[in-house]
């Protein structure tokens, strides 16, 4: 799981005092800021890495969440994928049977499971089946060639970071402000 959260200790360049005072505000400021822009950023981040293959189904795109914690919140990825495209992977590692379903359904749907003249397939399976084994053949393949090299980092999470804390520390700004001012 990618993850990465924000909260009052991050923020530490008010007085305490200040921050006593603004807790609630503070708080609420850093959750809305999470939930606004955190999600865009990350979009724009993924747009500037090249896509991950061979697995790009989507589901990685589209999970990212908001969890509000005790003084802030987590901006998180809860998908199997995760951690392997923000991190990458070390080779000799083997792929896990939910990665080789998720590998298969993406040869699935890139028509992989109809040429096997093209990847050397020796494997023959008549009926409503063949398609399902043929894209399990490739997904075998490609996994084996996972396990061989590795998968390089690609630092979706980490590029975004710096972005996503400006933001928040913007809205928190002008959050203190406002109550500052109000109270004042």
């Amino acid at each position: 799981m990618a993850h990465t959260t924000v909260d009052i200790a991050d923020l530490a360049r008010w007085p305490a005092e200040t921050v006593h005072q603004c807790h609630s505000a503070i708080v609420g400021a850093i959750r809305t800021s999470l939930r606004i822009h955190a999600p865009w950023l990350i979009q724009a981040s993924i747009a500037s890495v090249q896509p991950h293959q061979p697995v790009n189904t989507g589901d990685y795109k589209r999970a990212w969440k908001v969890k509000n914690i005790v003084d802030g919140a987590m901006f998180f990825n809860p998908t199997v994928q995760a951690g392997v495209i923000d991190d990458g992977r070390r080779p000799g590692y083997g792929v896990s049977r939910e990665g080789q379903e998720a590998l298969a359904r993406w040869a699935h749907l890139h028509g992989m499971d109809r040429f096997d003249s093209n990847l050397g397939l020796r494997r023959r399976v008549k009926g409503r089946d063949a398609q399902a084994a043929q894209a399990r053949a490739v997904a075998f393949l490609i996994a084996r060639a996972i396990k061989a090299r590795g998968l390089p980092a690609k630092n979706v999470l980490r590029s975004a970071q710096p972005k996503i804390t400006e933001m928040v520390i913007a809205d928190v700004n002008a959050a203190i402000e406002k109550e500052l001012h109000a109270g004042g």
